[in-house]
């Protein structure tokens, strides 16, 4: 007789624990005008402006209640606005007189580029506002061995190590059926792109491919853009454009 009360008794147990999640769940979803239970604050809740948002602030000039306004639905009365910036723009220019400093760290021999008004060719891959034909760097072996190292690191995993776009993620299958396949660096259209529109796309992406500005620096990627170009150039190259003793010496004569 004891143990079938012991028994009932962890029956009637286990179904008010499960009620009671049952309820915190209904919970879940419902309207609240108080901030709900944040046990790690960190920065989530701080008064700030999102990017490209007005510097739009409501009452007081050093009181922000834009936050109730958003909790209670309500739209602030127009004498109420103000703006902490005359232009009425979150994201400020520099200060006028803002000259450009090094990056302690930044890779060894890389540009910052800081303000990339200063050497456009350079930072942005243009001349004239229009993509540069020719690179900002000196062309060497070692730039070009460079280029060769950062573009099997970053590029030839979806464009493969030939650039003909027949990469391993590709022919394995995992490439997404959506997504237009990668292209062929040797491509009529791709050979006739400007060196500095490679640059431009090695940082800032195009299509569904992301940029590496954060990954690879200002060089690395001139460096890649110069690889990229001899890549094409080798798909159509003549025999009569190797020197004579590096052909000798390769047995291409």
């Amino acid at each position: 007789m004891a143990e079938t009360r012991i028994r009932r008794s962890w029956a009637w147990n286990l179904a008010f624990l499960a009620a009671a999640v049952m309820a915190l769940g209904a919970c879940r979803g419902s309207v609240k005008r108080e901030p709900p239970i944040h046990l790690n604050w960190n920065m989530d809740q701080q008064q700030r402006f999102d990017a490209q948002e007005p510097t739009v602030i409501v009452g007081q000039p050093e009181v922000f209640s834009k936050i109730e306004h958003l909790l209670e639905g309500t739209e602030p009365e127009p004498s109420a606005v103000a703006a902490i910036f005359p232009d009425g723009r979150s994201a400020r220019n520099y200060v006028e007189g803002t000259v450009r400093a090094d990056n302690p760290h930044k890779p060894k021999g890389s540009s910052p580029c800081i303000l990339s008004f200063e050497d456009p060719h350079l930072c942005e891959g243009k001349v004239d506002g229009q993509f540069a034909e020719a690179l900002p760097v000196e062309v060497s072996l070692s730039l070009l061995e460079r280029g060769k190292d950062r573009f099997e690191v970053f590029c030839s995993p979806c464009h493969d190590a030939a650039g003909t776009g027949n990469s391993v993620i590709k022919e394995s299958g995992r490439w997404p059926a959506d997504w237009p396949p990668p292209p062929s660096f040797h491509d009529k259209r791709l050979r006739k792109m400007p060196v500095g529109q490679i640059y431009d796309i090695v940082g800032n992406g195009v299509r569904n491919m992301p940029g590496y500005r954060a990954q690879i620096p200002v060089d690395d990627r001139w460096a890649i853009a110069a690889y990229v170009r001899t890549l094409q150039n080798s798909y159509h190259a003549d025999i009569a454009q190797v020197p004579a003793d590096e052909a000798k010496s390769r047995g291409w004569e």
